[in-house]
């Protein structure tokens, strides 16, 4: 069995050294006060980060990711208490042919006397997590990490530059790096990684963390000893992917204890493509480039399912060269990815050399406060993608990628997955 400890201790990742030369060691500065004015003192002027017009939403986002990495924080420390290990079935010896992550205890018995009064754990039973995940909207197995910047024990080393919670040295330096792709400076409070979906609702919940937080430190681990592709490649292998529809469990909110998961189950359709379809990183990023390269090895084991992967280390200091070198080399035609943009309102970087598929953005319906005019007034979405995401274009909590509707009219829409070549948007969510 693997201690989680050398993970939680916050090694500095050797591929983002560079990116972070400035701030390594220092605290990073987790108050607003600090952003104002940013980009003045020491920024290049082509690509620093530029003090927030709307610091009302700013300072909102910013207290999410504060509370995020409260509880992340708060998890990771519980959880380096205890041993974990990789196995097939669960602890009761049943569900033949998943993959969970195994704590040697359960996580009500890491904790200290008294500490259950303040942690964010809510059920100290939790002793395992299924190394896969289901995604309820799109209806499809997914392999899920912690979000956001590395500072917090994220998998996110492309989001350093659009979240608050880093250090105004990191922020500045990695700004750059966006810069160097998109041509534009970093605005903090448009930025997507700053309202990041998957920090906030059920995925900043307790449960949701322990799962994520164990699934990065099982995949770290992995990568360095050389088991992830076989381990991956059996979970995926085993993995219902309920082409015929049926009942599925996912996590949900408790509508009566917002900081509570419970278990609901719900009926799926069937299939409406041919093919099967794995969403590769519901929540969270290619961390380090041999994670990537690995993820290439499994994808090539299944020519037959496709892997869709949006990302943003093409605003890191390596991502750009490790995509060139694998798109030339191993990285198979069956996974999909899709650089997303930075901003809102903003369209993705275009990089289509070997291994990048067409980008997404996020467009936002909302007016410019500046301008008094709509990104769709304006004509931006007709300039910026291709395709508008059905699924969350309507705000329908039911709606799904089985029942929306896809470019050539037909029931079923895998866009994301079927055609490369499109520009892909989803509204504001």
């Amino acid at each position: 069995m693997a201690a989680i400890l050398p993970f939680l201790e916050r090694q500095d990742d050797p591929a983002e050294t560079d990116e972070q030369e400035d701030a390594l060691g220092q605290t990073p500065e987790h108050t607003l006060g600090a952003l104002r004015g940013l980009g003045k003192v020491g920024a290049s002027p082509e690509c620093f980060v530029e003090a927030s017009r709307n610091p009302d939403a700013l300072d909102q986002a910013h207290t999410q990711l504060l509370q995020t990495a409260w509880q992340r924080e708060a998890v990771r420390e519980i959880l380096s208490r205890g041993r974990f290990q990789a196995q097939i079935r669960n602890i009761k010896g049943t569900t033949p042919g998943k993959v969970f992550i195994v704590l040697d205890q359960p996580i009500g018995a890491l904790l200290r006397g008294g500490e259950m009064s303040w942690s964010p754990v809510t059920d100290g039973r939790i002793q395992q997590v299924e190394i896969l995940s289901w995604t309820s909207k799109m209806g499809a197995p997914s392999f899920s990490l912690p979000a956001g910047s590395p500072s917090i024990g994220g998998s996110c080393p492309g989001s350093i530059a659009g979240q608050s919670i880093n250090s105004l040295a990191q922020l500045r330096v990695n700004a750059c790096h966006v810069t160097k792709q998109t041509g534009l400076p970093v605005h903090l409070d448009r930025a997507i990684c700053q309202h990041c979906y998957a920090e906030g609702g059920q995925y900043s919940t307790a449960n949701v963390q322990i799962a994520q937080v164990l699934r990065l430190a099982w995949a770290q681990k992995a990568i360095a000893d050389g088991s992830f592709v076989e381990v991956l490649s059996y979970a995926i292998a085993n993995a219902n992917f309920k082409l015929k529809g049926g009942q599925v469990t996912v996590d949900v909110v408790d509508p009566n204890d917002p900081e509570k998961i419970i278990k609901e189950k719900s009926y799926i359709g069937p299939e409406n493509h041919p093919g099967r379809y794995f969403r590769l990183h519901d929540s969270g990023d290619f961390f380090r480039p041999e994670y990537l390269e690995a993820w290439c090895h499994v994808a090539a084991a299944f020519p037959d399912i496709l892997f869709w992967a949006p990302t943003r280390i093409w605003a890191t200091s390596w991502g750009m060269e490790t995509v060139d070198r694998l798109g030339r080399t191993i990285m198979p035609g069956n996974l999909i990815l899709r650089p997303s943009a930075f901003h809102t309102n903003e369209p993705p970087p275009s990089l289509r050399g070997p291994g990048w598929a067409a980008g997404t953005s996020v467009y936002s319906a909302r007016v410019d406060e500046d301008t008094g005019v709509s990104p769709k007034d304006a004509g931006w979405e007709q300039r910026a993608f291709d395709w508008d995401c059905g699924v969350y274009a309507i705000e329908d909590a039911k709606a799904t990628c089985r029942l929306a509707v896809d470019p050539t009219g037909r029931v079923g829409c895998r866009a994301c997955w079927r055609y490369p070549q499109v520009v892909v948007n989803y509204t504001l969510h």
